[in-house]
């Protein structure tokens, strides 16, 4: 299955953009359609009310993409999330988004929701920003070490989380973690690899740059 890259509007440098691969079916939220463009991808999807772009903008927009779908300014959902309804109605399940993560708190929050709302429909969502990439975890993954991210944290999304961390600097054994708890912030692999179990919960595992 084809996976799909949707940019939103927060911020996206360069370093996110280079995560796009030749393959990607590429969606372009609001302004994100603009960074689309001016970074020459193309734009597969543009999705948004538009209220973030200019008169002049919203015209490339809808030149340059294959599909626009424009919303009304008074909805019930973010332009984030009705793309990713969007691209989930389309049968994809593999999503990645950039600009996820900007200023505007009550947005950043609300797409790292979107791990937990659509992961129960088996659509993997990760979040890519400059700094920090952000997955959900609710049974184990192996993780190799990676010059990117040098720093593991995981935080509960339920109200407790049995974990157990293998080949950790810090190690769990079946460590029951609380929701709202810092027991594992700022881990780091102690050897090649290694794995993340989760018995119980569920985990945001965030690998961090800095």
């Amino acid at each position: 299955m084809q996976r799909v890259v949707i940019v939103a509007n927060g911020c996206v440098t360069a370093k996110d953009l280079a995560e796009i691969r030749k393959t990607d079916f590429l969606v372009g939220v609001d302004f994100g359609a603009i960074i689309l463009h001016d970074n020459n991808f193309k734009i597969d999807l543009a999705v948004g009310d538009f209220d973030s772009v200019s008169r002049h903008e919203y015209f490339l927009i809808k030149k340059h993409a294959k599909e626009v779908i424009k919303y009304n300014s008074d909805k019930d959902q973010t332009d984030s999330e009705l793309a990713v309804k969007t691209i989930i109605k389309r049968g994809y399940k593999k999503i990645l988004i950039l600009g996820a993560i900007g200023s505007r708190i009550d947005h950043t929050l609300a797409n790292i929701a979107l791990l937990e709302r659509y992961q129960k429909k088996q659509i993997a969502i990760n979040l890519i920003d400059n700094n920090n990439f952000l997955s959900l975890i609710k049974d184990k993954i192996k993780v190799a070490a990676d010059l990117k991210y040098k720093y593991y944290s995981l935080l509960s999304l339920t109200s407790f989380s049995v974990v157990s961390l293998i080949g950790f600097k810090f190690p769990l054994d079946k460590k029951k973690i609380f929701r709202g708890e810092t027991l594992c912030v700022s881990n780091e692999l102690r050897e090649s690899a290694g794995e993340i179990k989760v018995f119980k919960g569920k985990i945001i595992l965030i690998r961090s740059t800095d």
